[in-house]
């Protein structure tokens, strides 16, 4: 802006030079030759009065200060240059200059204040783009890791898989389900998504009949059977400590005889250090319970209650009699007390 100035008034700057210049010159005439030569008449007397002597250094001191802005002056007119294409460059620079000013809502002078600003961003937009990129590295070596894992667990899932379904499919024949197979299909996704679960889709399937196709779990089996081939599951893959409770209902369906006398040691053993619930109309199954709790439902006009008590051993004899064929008799309590014997003895 100030070069501007300088350019836009460049005519009155060199008259003004000219001016002083002719003003300060030391010739006759001068100010500096007036100056100087006022000085030197007084010389002579400076040492008769000390305030003269003062007054001839002042002036002395003036002529050279005079001397010197001449020559300033025409240092200044050597070097002031009436340019109209400089002018005119200029001229365009400050109205950019104002232009930039409205954009980001300064006044001109605060635009070196928004380069300093936009100057860290750029700064700050490099440490970024670094952070990111080390990011990257981290992100690409977590996956390459993940997929490395998943693979493995993929040759692992697919190795038990072969033996689990085989030992599920064993325990069906004794479940009521003979010709039935359960079949694991596992689906490998090495593309997909990472997920805690690996990259594998697991679908159980199941054919309950001789020469069905195995169809999904949760649709072609019935609740007796879906409880069944649960429990054979749970058996099959047993490893450790058994679960603390696991619950199952229905489990006797559409079964009896040796089917239900198996499905009843099932569940003993997985009660082995844990607990194994099970709602049962079987006497087969029920035989195999650690502690029987018998389950009556009552109703009248206004409310239908349901009560629960823990058999004691006489009464829990009367009542595997009772599930056995409906009347007590020295008979079925005979029969009943055999199978409760047989039952500890295949624990």
């Amino acid at each position: 802006e100030q070069a501007h100035r300088k350019q836009s008034r460049g005519a009155d700057i060199i008259a003004a030079l000219e001016t002083a210049a002719a003003g300060l010159r030391s010739d006759v005439g001068g100010a500096a030759g007036e100056v100087f030569r006022a000085a030197e008449s007084l010389q002579p007397f400076g040492e008769l009065d000390e305030e003269i002597a003062a007054a001839a250094a002042l002036l002395r001191e003036a002529a050279i200060n005079c001397d010197e802005a001449h020559r300033s002056i025409l240092n200044a007119q050597s070097r002031i240059d009436l340019d109209p294409e400089a002018l005119a460059r200029l001229e365009q620079q400050l109205a950019n200059q104002h232009d930039l000013a409205r954009k980001h809502r300064v006044e001109p002078e605060q635009l070196e204040e928004v380069l300093e600003r936009l100057e860290r961003r750029i700064e700050n937009a490099g440490s970024l783009e670094q952070r990111l990129a080390e990011l990257e590295e981290q992100r690409e070596a977590a996956l390459q890791a993940y997929r490395k894992a998943a693979h493995t667990l993929h040759a692992r899932r697919t190795k038990r898989a072969a033996t689990l379904s085989a030992a599920v499919t064993e325990l069906m024949q004794q479940l009521g389900m003979e010709g039935g197979r359960f079949e694991i299909a596992l689906s490998h996704e090495p593309e997909g998504a990472p997920s805690p679960r690996g990259d594998d889709r697991i679908e159980l399937r199941v054919a309950a009949n001789r020469g069905s196709s195995p169809g999904p779990l949760r649709k072609v089996a019935s609740g007796g059977e879906l409880s069944r081939i649960s429990l054979a599951v749970k058996v099959a893959a047993r490893a450790g400590p058994a679960a603390a409770t696991q619950v199952f209902d229905e489990v006797d369906a559409g079964i009896g005889g040796e089917t239900a006398h198996a499905v009843g040691a099932l569940l003993r053993s997985l009660s082995d250090g844990g607990q194994a619930l099970c709602v049962t109309h079987l006497a087969q199954v029920a035989v195999f319970a650690d502690r029987q709790i018998q389950v009556l439902k009552s109703s009248d006009e206004r409310e239908t209650r349901v009560e629960t008590a823990q058999l004691a051993e006489q009464d829990r004899v009367d009542e595997i009699a009772r599930m056995l064929g409906g009347k007590l008799s020295e008979q079925s309590r005979a029969h009943a007390s055999e199978l409760l014997a047989t039952a500890r003895t295949r624990h």
